[in-house]
């Protein structure tokens, strides 16, 4: 029922961190925000930066993830801009 009430933009704004972020619980905490991106992004990655202290970052695997967190940033500024100015 949350997201009946949402606009477009926000809804928008929501599916990219949500799919950025790999968890509708942390895009919502950081589209309403709850969490910065940096934190959100913090949470969401708990279990890459264990697999890469246990077994060595990858390449390629290093640019999806900053592909990754370039959107779920982008998709909060714009969550935060569309809150605040409609």
């Amino acid at each position: 029922l949350y997201v009946q009430g949402l606009s477009v933009q926000y809804l928008t704004a929501l599916h990219v961190a949500t799919t950025s972020a790999g968890s509708m619980v942390i895009g919502l905490a950081a589209t309403s925000g709850h969490l910065s991106a940096d934190q959100a992004w913090e949470a969401a990655t708990v279990d890459e930066r264990w697999q890469q202290a246990r077994w060595g970052t990858d390449a390629e695997a290093m640019e999806r993830e900053q592909r990754l967190k370039a959107d779920l940033t982008d998709a909060v500024r714009f969550a935060v801009f569309h809150r605040k100015y409609g």
